[in-house]
């Protein structure tokens, strides 16, 4: 603007994504596995545009109305694919007990036909200690494979609350701050981290750097520890990379892959994920389709 030191845009087009803990739960019934999304949301427009995208996406919808919150909604001002711009419209408060204790309930409904449990975290107070921990007994009892993300891009989190999960996938930056451990090697970095949460498994993402593997079962060995490159040779949009690769990885742990298998997988399905603009379902045919590509 010539008034005002102000970046001025039209916008030309909107388009709207399912996110969070949604696009996780639709990843995993778009490669053919049943799939539930257990999590809290406002009563509001945005939650009716959420059922409207599981019923879409055809999974089962067992988000709970809490009033007293907003529905996360978060939006992105793209220039040129770049963005400019993220507003987050949302509430960080924790969920209310009497709200922990009816996503407890509405677990156990389900808990007799699940093979895996899936903690998208975003630190916005869906996913409080107390409900990580008894979700986590649950499923130890019911010999329920677990795993966790917990974003901490723009907020404070720590990956290593999540105990005793089969595999945990936090980006480099994520591992260091729960380790309060900035000067360490990455492969130190992930020894300390399988060490603090009792993970059996852990992928430190690096971006452009593809992921590291830390093999919770040879931690003391050389052996134990990988590097995989960046399986994608265009980025377009890194938004849900992470998503896509942890729930590609876990539905592979699930099936009765080896932690190196599921890593191969996951990163074939993040660099699908950047290669197109917004947060879309993996289709167990484009994943096969790129999975050919590798091996040819």
């Amino acid at each position: 603007s010539k008034e005002d030191p102000t970046i001025v845009v039209q916008p030309t087009r909107e388009e709207k994504y399912l996110g969070g803990a949604g696009i996780v739960a639709a990843h995993a019934r778009a490669l053919n596995s049943r799939a539930r999304l257990v999590s809290v949301a406002g009563r509001d427009l945005s939650s009716k545009i959420i059922a409207q995208f599981l019923s879409q996406y055809d999974v089962n919808d067992s988000v709970i109305i809490d009033a007293s919150r907003k529905t996360t909604t978060k939006t992105r001002l793209k220039c040129e694919g770049k963005t400019l711009l993220r507003v987050s419209d949302l509430i960080e408060d924790q969920i209310s007990k009497n709200m922990t204790l009816n996503v407890i309930n509405e677990v156990r409904k389900h808990i007799i036909s699940t093979n895996v449990i899936i903690f998208s975290d975003f630190n916005y107070g869906i996913l409080p200690q107390y409900l990580v921990e008894e979700l986590s007994k649950l499923a130890f009892k019911k010999g329920v494979i677990t795993t966790a993300d917990s974003q901490s891009s723009s907020q404070f989190g720590d990956i290593s609350r999540f105990k005793h999960m089969n595999l945990i996938t936090p980006t480099e930056h994520e591992a260091r701050l729960a380790l309060n451990d900035k000067e360490s090697g990455i492969v130190s970095v992930a020894y300390k981290l399988i060490k603090k949460s009792k993970a059996k498994n852990a992928f430190i993402t690096l971006g452009e750097d593809g992921v590291l593997i830390q093999d919770g079962k040879n931690v003391e060995s050389a052996d134990g520890v990988d590097r995989l490159p960046a399986l994608s040779k265009i980025c377009r949009d890194n938004s849900g990379a992470g998503d896509s690769m942890l729930t590609v990885a876990s539905l592979a742990l699930a099936q009765g892959a080896d932690i190196w298998h599921a890593a191969f997988i996951g990163s074939i399905a993040s660099g699908i994920q950047v290669s197109s603009i917004g947060n879309k379902p993996i289709s167990s045919d484009s994943l096969m389709k790129a999975i050919y590509s590798c091996a040819s």
